[in-house]
């Protein structure tokens, strides 16, 4: 299957964020775009990845927060399974 291109408006409503925040995102580099003409264009795998991997950061914040707030002290289970 052909990978999915997405305008500015479809990234806004698959993120759920205003369109100014795409452009925004895009023009600091957090979001892989290219050109059609002057217009942005995203790849739908491609913003999944940056799904991914800011999904897998806020986790290893966690763990890291979570470890450093129970430090010489055990931490819960549930916490250690994050």
């Amino acid at each position: 299957m052909e990978d999915e291109i997405m305008k500015v408006a479809d990234v806004a409503v698959y993120l759920k964020i205003h369109q100014n925040t795409v452009y925004r995102l895009a023009k600091g580099g957090h979001l892989p775009v290219f050109f059609v003409g002057s217009s942005l264009r995203f790849r739908r795998s491609e913003i999944d990845q940056v799904i991914e991997h800011v999904t897998d950061l806020g986790l290893q914040k966690a763990r890291d927060r979570n470890s450093e707030a129970f430090r010489g002290r055990e931490m819960p289970e549930i916490l250690t399974q994050l």
